[in-house]
């Protein structure tokens, strides 16, 4: 549970984070060939150029994902996040909530962070969240 534990183990010291921006292409049929190949260049155009890397780094002030890009990111909390992925001290964030997580799960946190429910509701809130849905399969 990524809220702060009284516990020391291999993650203490580390960061939980992960990808916060994520791009798909669309392959249904309300999508033309014409449309994704336009999708797949913009993509392309974010990686690879130089203007899409500076995008990325600097006017958006976020972490590249990829290795190519070595604009620096102009964002203090962007560059102090990617001390912990340089260090190797970033716990990779879990990427199967299903789409009602935030909404249900966040009002949890959100009366436990206002004192309304203490730390053990919280975490059976939680488990009673999780033991009534699925993970959505990526």
């Amino acid at each position: 549970m990524p809220v702060p534990q009284n516990v020391q183990d291999d993650y203490t010291g580390c960061l939980v984070g992960g990808g916060s921006k994520y791009f798909y292409i669309d392959g249904s049929e309300n999508t033309s060939d014409e449309q994704r190949q336009a999708a797949s260049d913009f993509l392309n155009w974010l990686v690879d150029s130089e203007d899409g890397q500076t995008l990325v780094s600097d006017t958006c002030g976020m972490i590249s994902a990829f290795s190519n890009n070595t604009v620096t990111c102009t964002n203090d909390l962007g560059n102090a996040v990617k001390k912990y992925v340089d260090e190797g001290k970033l716990v990779p964030n879990y990427d199967f909530d299903p789409d009602d997580h935030y909404s249900k799960v966040g009002a949890y946190m959100q009366e436990y962070l206002a004192g309304r429910i203490d730390r053990a509701t919280l975490a059976g809130n939680i488990e009673d969240y999780w033991s009534s849905t699925t993970p959505v399969e990526r």
